[in-house]
């Protein structure tokens, strides 16, 4: 095999895997911040009070999860025509984006940033476990 085949090849396996990577970020975030809330490990900062998650600010010092990376998902997914549950983990995407950008600046109860973060955890497991089996079945 050449190549320019093994690229491609390369680059369509990893554009069927991309979202489901994304979420199983989005799901580490998740669960050290659910774990940092019933611990109730709190950073005080300038504009209030945060959530203690370590990990995945060193992952953030790496890799920033954001609009540019769901916008590269998206464009590879309608690029080589990928699965519904590739194009919904990117729907899920977009609004789990949108949802931290919003709950950044409004100040809720704890009851409710947990909810929050069940649901979003419970999504996202979702995803990764449906991406992982779509990965196994193509092996």
């Amino acid at each position: 095999m050449s190549l320019s085949t093994s690229a491609k090849v390369g680059i369509i396996k990893f554009s069927k895997i991309y979202p489901f990577l994304l979420c199983a970020l989005a799901f580490v975030s998740l669960s050290e911040s659910l774990f940092a809330l019933l611990s109730e490990d709190f950073i005080e900062c300038s504009n209030g009070i945060i959530l203690n998650t370590p990990f995945s600010w060193l992952i953030a010092e790496k890799y920033e999860f954001g609009k540019y990376s769901i916008a590269a998902a998206i464009y590879l997914s309608i690029a080589f025509r990928t699965c519904i549950w590739n194009k919904l983990s990117e729907l899920f995407l977009i609004i789990y984006l949108n949802e931290k950008n919003i709950f950044q600046d409004i100040e809720t109860t704890k009851n409710t940033i947990l909810i929050i973060i069940l649901a979003n955890l419970v999504i996202s497991g979702f995803f990764v476990c449906k991406g992982i089996c779509i990965y196994i079945k193509k092996r």
